[in-house]
């Protein structure tokens, strides 16, 4: 959701991620100079429903 929002999620690198929950293993930093502005006037409601198998 965040990159999708602008935010780039970067490797110890500096190469940014790919999307998906799997890359984030190797996320080292988070760039948000590119985060849309506009996010700021909006309120989000985030909730998620998984089970965690281990």
């Amino acid at each position: 959701m965040l990159q999708a929002l602008g935010m780039k999620l970067l490797s110890k690198e500096g190469v940014e991620l790919n999307s998906g929950g799997g890359a984030l293993i190797d996320l080292h930093a988070i760039d948000s100079s590119h985060f849309d502005k506009r996010i700021v006037k909006i309120r989000l409601l985030i909730f998620s429903d998984w089970v965690n198998p281990g």
